[in-house]
């Protein structure tokens, strides 16, 4: 089954981030009381969350963007929207009875596994469990490896080499949320693709 070209790069950068609710954001001083390790035990908790943002995709051919909804249970996606700036949609994900459905182009799409529903659509094999831990700052793998800002502790640079190929996660920006450091600002990068996340918005 083949999607337009269109179709494949706003799957593509959706699901790397696939990554509203009430919660405030404030901007808060770094602390050199919280350590890395009690951090990461507090961003292990949580498994479910959502927020809303918007996220540039940069290629070398072209540069989109877009607004973004992700909600997550339990690690897992349960939905995912991409839509212009005009409020149009664009794509969206939706996770229902162990089974994905995906709306794109004004075609459905559905499976069971996510990974390989995007690999058969697109062709690209992406770390799609792995992403939901990312984008919170914490690592998926043993081998993800992590270096810290000094001295607030937390995640300055994320390195993995899943499946075979290295990814590199960069936090620009933390902010508390619920009295929890969460990243605000979030490069991607793999290859010559180039993911920018601003999120607005956590709810936790």
């Amino acid at each position: 089954m083949k999607s337009s070209y269109k179709t494949i790069n706003y799957l593509l950068f959706t699901i790397i981030l696939l990554l509203s609710g009430c919660s405030t954001t404030k901007q808060t001083p770094v602390s050199s009381q919280t350590s890395s390790t009690e951090h990461q035990a507090v961003l292990n908790q949580l498994s479910n969350w959502q927020f809303k943002g918007k996220l540039a995709f940069i290629s070398p051919k072209e540069r989109q963007s877009a607004n973004v909804l992700w909600q997550v249970k339990d690690h897992e996606v349960e939905k995912l929207s991409l839509s212009t700036f005009l409020g149009i949609n664009i794509l969206e994900i939706e996770q229902s009875n162990n089974t994905y459905v995906i709306q794109a182009d004004g075609e459905e799409h559905q499976g069971k596994n996510l990974a390989v529903l995007i690999w058969q659509l697109t062709g690209i094999t992406l770390p799609v469990e792995a992403l939901s831990h990312w984008v919170k700052g914490s690592p998926y793998l043993p081998g993800d490896k992590l270096t810290y800002q000094t001295p607030a502790n937390f995640p300055n640079m994320l390195t993995s080499d899943f499946n075979q190929r290295q990814w590199q996660v960069k936090y620009r920006q933390f902010k508390s949320v619920n009295n929890v450091m969460l990243p605000h600002k979030v490069d991607i990068t793999q290859g010559e693709l180039t993911i920018k996340l601003q999120i607005n918005r956590w709810e936790t």
